[in-house]
């Protein structure tokens, strides 16, 4: 399990980071940077000679052994697949994706005793990071040859890698999203968990002081890369949900610090603008692509269809029991949306918020219109083209909305949970496949929770 105390802490420093900004002591121990590790000047090798001399005929071949464990690559072309993880020769060779069955991932990953015994203790907060082990090197490779195939913004991660061997908080973020990865895949070992709140903590102590440098074009791409894989480990965080003394999960939203830290990354975004293009930076690529336009497009959305999601979630309309089921939406028999849906509104915030609302129902749209009881579930599986970006869209949705997340929350407004609902619904439903593994324990747990806090809503307002 990961220590909650650590990551409070850490999510806690980067709250003040992302928000606040403040100027820190620049007398702080900037800690030791990490690819001096990588860079130290190798041992002597000795080479022995094999010896010579009569060998056993029987022995110059040995019969083959069928791979039980090989990868689908390898069985589909028939050849003997070396079983080499995370990708085995030939796939590693094509540059080709190397699946397996689950639990053959699991088992490959397992790390040895010895291996966890050498996961560093927790750092404090500024402190200096710890001498490179064994499996700082496992949870690199690991990063390098399975956990970038996996993550948003696919074409950057294998230009961050070298980009980590200038910039420590870039590489403790590297380890720390590649330890949550094998956490996901091998459940029974706590301590990739440990290392992933580890090297989160040594992220941000160093991050703290990165983030006050004006931002170069020489610098940017680091610091994109960075935020965005600390917004990764956020999806992983779910400690914000409490037990409580009748041994039920408790959900208080407000503690949740996706949203609000979701501002700092719009910030750190908005600050590398100006800059992105002298270079060009990475980036540019990914954010010049636009997942929405290609879903619209793919879903066929038309203005009918929009104008029936916003006639259906209305927030001019009270809170329905039909509203917790999607395919109702196209029943034709929700009431229609007012025209002049914000007259009579005197308050400029209210307006904002309503006006936020109806951009919040537009977004999601573009979501729930690939779920099965909308689309079938056939229009998925013969799409998985877009899978990319589904996903890209499903992980900047949260970013995108966040201020209006942060209105409801603070409100306990029931009308926008329902669309957080909806949401992390979808996503447990669409993104269910092991690249968006981030995703997975944030959403099954959500959902149900959301759901009932509804259900509870509607039941008083009878």
């Amino acid at each position: 399990m990961t220590s909650p105390s650590l990551n409070h802490a850490a999510i806690s420093l980067l709250d003040t980071i992302l928000t606040d900004s403040p100027q820190w002591d620049p007398r702080d121990s900037a800690g030791t940077c990490f690819h001096n590790f990588f860079l130290a000047k190798e041992d002597s090798i000795v080479l022995k000679e094999i010896p010579t001399g009569n060998v056993d005929p029987s022995r110059h071949k040995r019969p083959h052994h069928k791979s039980r464990r090989g990868c689908s690559n390898c069985r589909k072309r028939r050849v003997k697949c070396d079983e080499k993880t995370p990708r085995c020769s030939h796939c590693l060779r094509r540059d080709e994706e190397c699946e397996r069955r689950a639990f053959d991932i699991r088992q490959t990953h397992s790390p040895q005793p010895d291996m966890l015994q050498q996961i560093p203790p927790p750092p404090l907060l500024g402190g200096t990071s710890p001498a490179v082990n064994m499996l700082h090197m496992k949870l690199f490779h690991h990063f390098e040859t399975s956990t970038r195939h996996t993550l948003c913004f696919g074409s950057v991660w294998k230009e961050a890698l070298g980009w980590s061997l200038e910039y420590e908080a870039l590489m403790q973020a590297i380890l720390c999203v590649s330890a949550r990865h094998l956490a996901y895949l091998c459940p029974d070992e706590p301590g990739y968990g440990v290392a992933a709140a580890s090297h989160l903590a040594q992220t941000l102590s160093i991050f703290r002081k990165d983030i006050n440098q004006k931002f170069t074009a020489s610098n940017v791409d680091f610091f994109m890369a960075t935020s965005v894989l600390i917004y990764f480990e956020l999806w992983t965080e779910t400690e914000f949900l409490v037990t409580d003394s009748a041994g039920l999960t408790a959900l208080d939203l407000s503690k949740d610090t996706i949203f609000r830290l979701a501002g700092g990354l719009v910030e750190i975004f908005m600050r590398s603008g100006p800059v992105m293009y002298e270079k060009p930076s990475s980036f540019i690529v990914d954010i010049m692509h636009s997942p929405r336009q290609v879903l619209n497009s793919a879903a066929r959305l038309s203005k009918e269809t929009l104008a029936s999601f916003h006639s259906f979630f209305s927030y001019s309309q009270p809170l329905r029991y039909e509203q917790l089921s999607v395919a109702s939406a196209f029943k034709g028999d929700s009431t229609p949306e007012p025209s002049e849906w914000m007259a009579g509104q005197t308050s400029e915030e209210e307006v904002n918020f309503l006006a936020a609302h109806k951009d919040v129902v537009s977004r999601l749209t573009t979501l729930l219109l690939f779920l099965p009881e909308v689309q079938g579930p056939e229009f998925l599986e013969a799409s998985e083209q877009l899978m990319p970006d589904l996903t890209r869209y499903a992980f900047t949705f949260l970013i995108m909305i966040h201020a209006y997340a942060e209105k409801i929350i603070s409100r306990q407004d029931p009308k926008g949970l329902l669309m957080l609902y909806h949401f992390y619904r979808a996503v447990r439903i669409l993104l269910g496949g092991p690249n968006c593994w981030w995703s997975h324990k944030r959403a099954r747990l959500l959902e149900p929770l959301l759901e009932e806090r509804l259900q509870n809503q509607l039941n008083r307002a009878l």
